[in-house]
C-alpha cells in the first residue's frame, strides 16, 4: 500500500516502482522539514508564554513582598545600640531552636539571645493562637529570621495579612553567623548562644587559624556509598580542593577517631565531607 504522506503522481505508482524509493525519501524529507518549521514556531511562542508567565509570577511575588530586609550585622549593630523598639522572632522548628534535632543535625546552629520562638508551621496551622503572642509587639519592629530566610519570608507575610505593618525578614538567617563571621564576630559574645557540646567555625577562620600557624587535627567524615549517586559524589569530591595533611575517615569509624585524637592531643575540627551524622558521637 503507497504511503499516505504520497500524494500525486507518486500515489498511482505501484510498490515496487524503481522511482518509489527516491519520491518517497523526498516526501519524507519535505515533511520532516514542515514539522521542524512548525516545531519552531511552537517552541518560540511557547518560550514567549512562559517568559511572560514567568514575568507574571514575578511580579505577583513582588507585589505580594512588602516587609523589608535587614542583613543579620545591621540586626545587631541595631540591638547593640540599645534599641528596645524591636522584637527578633525565630521561626525554626524547636529542635533547630534549641539545638537537639537529631534528625537533621547539621541545623543546630545556634540561636539569637532574647529571640522569640514561633514554629511557621504554627504560624500556618494555627495563626490565631501564634499570632496572639505577638499582639503586643504589633506596634514594634518585628524581625522575622530562620535558617536561611526563607521559612522567615513566608511567616513575613503572613504577619503581613493579619494586620502586622513593621514587618522585617533577616536576609541570610542564622547561617550568617559563618557566612559573615568576621563581621559578626564583635557580636557573637553578647547576643549568639547554642546548646552544642561542639562548636561551629566559619571556613574563614579556619583559614586564618592555619595561616597564624594554630596546630590544628584536620578530619574528614563521609559516607559509606549506598547508591550510586553517593559514589559519583565521593569521586566528585576528589577534584575540590582539600585541607594539606588531612585524615579521613567513615563516619563509623568512631573509635579510631577517638584513638587519634587521644594520640595527637591537638585541637580537633571536623571538617565535614558528605555527613555530618559524626557530630553525634
Amino acid at each position: 500500500m503507497i504511503p499516505p504522506i504520497l500524494t500525486g503522481h507518486s500515489a498511482k505508482l505501484p510498490a515496487h516502482h524503481p522511482d518509489l524509493s527516491f519520491r518517497l525519501k523526498v516526501n519524507i524529507v519535505q515533511l520532516l522539514a514542515t514539522d521542524i518549521r512548525l516545531l519552531c514556531q511552537k517552541t518560540a511562542m511557547t518560550r514567549y508564554i512562559l517568559s511572560l508567565l514567568s514575568l507574571l509570577i514575578t511580579c505577583t511575588v513582588w507585589a505580594q513582598n512588602d516587609y523589608k530586609e535587614i542583613s543579620l550585622p545591621d540586626l545587631m549593630k541595631k540591638k547593640q545600640q540599645g534599641d528596645n523598639n524591636m522584637v527578633i522572632v525565630d521561626v525554626r522548628t524547636n529542635g533547630e531552636f534549641y539545638d537537639s534535632s537529631s534528625r537533621n543535625i547539621q541545623s543546630n546552629i545556634g540561636r539569637i539571645k532574647g529571640a522569640m520562638h514561633i514554629e511557621l508551621r504554627d504560624l500556618t496551622q494555627k495563626p490565631a493562637e501564634a499570632l496572639k503572642q505577638l499582639e503586643e509587639y504589633k506596634d514594634k519592629e518585628i524581625y522575622l529570621i530562620c535558617s536561611h530566610s526563607y521559612r522567615s519570608r513566608s511567616a513575613s507575610n503572613i504577619l503581613l495579612k493579619n494586620g502586622f505593618t513593621h514587618v522585617t525578614n533577616v536576609n541570610g538567617g542564622m547561617t550568617e553567623w559563618f557566612r559573615r563571621y568576621d563581621e559578626l564576630a564583635q557580636y557573637r559574645d553578647a547576643f549568639y548562644e547554642t546548646s552544642n557540646q561542639y562548636k561551629n567555625i566559619a571556613a574563614s577562620q579556619v583559614a586564618k587559624d592555619l595561616v597564624d600557624g594554630k596546630k590544628l587535627l584536620l578530619i574528614g567524615i563521609y559516607n559509606t556509598p549506598r547508591f550510586f549517586w553517593d559514589s559519583a559524589n565521593k569521586k566528585a569530591y576528589e577534584y575540590v580542593p582539600h585541607f594539606k595533611n588531612a585524615v579521613y575517615f567513615n563516619y563509623e569509624d568512631s573509635l579510631k577517631v577517638l584513638e587519634l585524637v587521644q594520640k595527637q592531643k591537638a585541637v580537633l575540627w571536623y571538617f565535614l565531607v558528605l555527613s555530618t551524622q559524626v557530630l553525634q558521637s
